[in-house]
């Protein structure tokens, strides 16, 4: 919401059409764009609370038959919503920082992995810009690695993108 209590635009639109948060319309325009999600894919949706991503992405798997699974997991014990998700849909608790890749494609299909990873993750904000940045940026480079493999950085604490190898 924008403002203080004032519900904005997308806040209402979201109740409206059934979605969890207005963030739904973050992965609608993303999917529109680049077509990320294709039916029968299966989605790992990293940070999922509270499953407005979740709902966007089982919409996107296409009909029943078609297959394809969504996985969301997240640090909070999230329930699948009961509009726009199926059960391809499931969620698990787990932190994601100590999550392992095995476990992660173990989640999967078959255990044969993700074709599609989502993170909207976001921590718990401090107030100190750059503490807030540090924490948004080893939530980002851990869903990277759990993407393609083991991360190598120059200097761990140096979060500048150049300065990281994926290895």
């Amino acid at each position: 919401m924008s403002g203080v209590g004032t519900p904005d635009f997308f806040y209402r639109e979201a109740q409206r059409l059934g979605y969890v948060a207005r963030s739904a319309f973050k992965l609608i325009q993303i999917q529109k764009q680049y077509k990320l999600i294709t039916p029968g894919a299966s989605v790992l949706d990293l940070g999922c609370a509270p499953g407005a991503w979740l709902q966007v992405a089982c919409q996107n798997l296409g009909p029943l038959e078609r297959g394809g699974s969504v996985v969301g997991i997240d640090i909070k014990d999230v329930k699948v919503p009961s509009s726009h998700c199926d059960s391809r849909v499931r969620t698990v608790c787990a932190d994601v920082m100590s999550l392992l890749k095995e476990r992660a494609r173990v989640l999967s299909p078959q255990g044969r992995g993700f074709s599609v990873i989502l993170s909207d993750m976001c921590s718990s904000v401090s107030g100190i810009a750059t503490k807030d940045a540090a924490l948004s940026c080893k939530l980002g480079m851990r869903a990277l690695s759990l993407a393609v493999g083991k991360i190598s950085s120059v200097d761990s604490d140096d979060c500048e993108l150049s300065s990281f190898l994926v290895a």
